[in-house]
């Protein structure tokens, strides 16, 4: 299983942030401060923002890879 898509578990089944973070750990991966696209999904988990289109136009808008 990719990062990609537990990051998409994780707005499919709306988690926290926190939540987020303790599943992408589980899986051995982690969000790194140092990229674009980590920093757009915190974003977006923080402010319990679960819309894949609304994120995908801002990692768009960064030309960063989409989730979808």
């Amino acid at each position: 299983m990719s990062k990609k898509t537990i990051i998409q578990l994780c707005f499919g089944l709306k988690l926290s942030y926190e939540e987020s973070v303790l599943l992408l750990s589980s899986a051995e991966f982690a969000f790194s401060n140092n990229s674009v696209f980590d920093l757009v999904i915190i974003y977006f988990l923080k402010n319990r923002n679960y819309d894949i289109f609304a994120a995908n136009a801002e990692l768009y808008d960064r030309n960063e890879k989409l989730l979808f």
